[in-house]
């Protein structure tokens, strides 16, 4: 493989590259490798990179867009055109704002509308057996959702 024609450098990453297939390459010395990502907790392909000397995690679809279609403006989220958080070849990565985003995600079933009842938040208050994470399962909402209810900074009126 001849990599210099088909991988693009990442800016502001040095010794890291992003090829078309979505991917994330390092080269250190005179080495190139291709790094293998772990899952983050919502789905998406991350891994570690250094800059700096600091250890820094990144979400790789992010590395590729920066790569392929540069920096994001502020007020948007990088987006999956299939909904796939798997998929990050750059073809299928934009620049969406979170709410066409969120929209995305709901088009291609990623994620379900979600609205608590007052009856709901009332419960998740004063619930006094489980963990932020089991509560949050059960209602299909974050679990910082659930913090939020329980320390007052949404759903006050309950």
């Amino acid at each position: 493989m001849f990599w210099p024609l088909l991988l693009k450098p990442i800016p502001d990453h040095p010794k890291y590259y992003a090829c078309p297939a979505g991917h994330i390459w390092s080269k250190w010395y005179a080495r190139v490798r291709r790094l293998r990502p772990s899952l983050s907790n919502m789905g998406y392909p991350q891994l570690s990179v250094y800059v700096d000397g600091r250890q820094l995690s990144r979400r790789v679809h992010r590395l590729v867009h920066l790569a392929f279609h540069g920096p994001i403006d502020d007020g948007l989220e990088c987006c999956h055109l299939d909904g796939n958080p798997k998929n990050s070849r750059p073809d299928n990565l934009t620049a969406l704002t979170h709410i066409e985003n969120e929209r995305q995600k709901l088009m291609h079933g990623v994620a379900k509308e979600r609205k608590l009842t007052e009856a709901d938040a009332r419960a998740i208050k004063y619930a006094e057996n489980g963990t932020q994470g089991a509560i949050a399962r059960k209602y299909g909402i974050n679990y910082r959702t659930v913090g939020d209810i329980r320390k007052g900074r949404t759903w006050k009126h309950i």
